[in-house]
């Protein structure tokens, strides 16, 4: 498979693989097609393993996660009267024929338990942190003056989230080390520069997409059973 996927498919485990040919190309990526023979298979033996369709439509790690961190939110948000944290997340507008990263980061954030409200560079983003938040979440913001325009006046924590400043080129990189300081964390997903990204002062964060989460059988691989919370959280 291909990206956007990032579990490890283990034949057996948490899906089944069946051979597949090239048969053509799609821009400059290859077509793969399987036989109806060999798919056919495959159906058939999910549905006689009952214990591979338990494993393969259970929740997959991430979701798990978030179910269990909007759990401890809402648990203290009702015992200790605490309020869901509420973030105020930056992007650049809808798109006309896909959906943005950003799109999947608010959602991922509200399936953890906090208040996201959504804005574009170009909204009125002022009245929205004179309601109130307790940070900024901005991607690919449009230029170091807008960044020290909202540093200055959102009184409130700014971390930046961002992805592959390395695999798109110079350019991109370059944009990167010049916005990056001036944020009071970067969460990144592409390591390969970090000796000189902390000399530039940038308070990096590794995170991992998708599913990749640890547990008892790896990165990325689907585990025997549930994670359990740590002590205290």
């Amino acid at each position: 498979d291909g990206w956007p996927m990032n579990e490890l498919v283990e034949h057996g485990h948490n899906g089944l693989l069946v051979p597949a040919n090239i048969t053509g190309a799609f821009f400059e990526s290859p077509v793969w097609e399987v036989s109806p023979g060999d798919l056919a298979g495959a159906m058939a033996r999910f549905v006689g393993d009952a214990r591979l369709r338990r494993r393969t439509t259970c929740a997959a790690p991430g979701e798990l996660a978030a179910r269990q961190h909007r759990f401890v939110m809402t648990a203290r948000r009702f015992l200790l009267g605490e309020t869901a944290p509420r973030v105020l997340s930056m992007y650049a507008g809808p798109h006309p024929t896909y959906l943005r990263a950003e799109t999947f980061r608010s959602h991922a954030l509200r399936r953890h338990g906090y208040e996201v409200v959504d804005a574009g560079y170009g909204d009125a983003w002022e009245a929205l942190v004179a309601e109130g938040c307790d940070f900024a979440l901005v991607a690919k913001a449009p230029s170091l003056e807008w960044v020290r325009h909202l540093k200055k006046h959102a009184g409130v924590p700014m971390y930046m989230w961002f992805w592959d400043p390395i695999d798109y080129g110079e350019e991109r990189r370059r944009w990167f080390e010049a916005i990056a300081p001036l944020f009071d964390a970067v969460f990144l997903n592409e390591k390969g520069r970090e000796a000189a990204w902390a000399a530039r002062g940038i308070q990096m964060h590794y995170i991992e997409e998708g599913v990749m989460v640890e547990s008892e059988r790896g990165p990325g691989r689907r585990p025997l059973t549930l994670p359990t919370p740590a002590s205290g959280h």
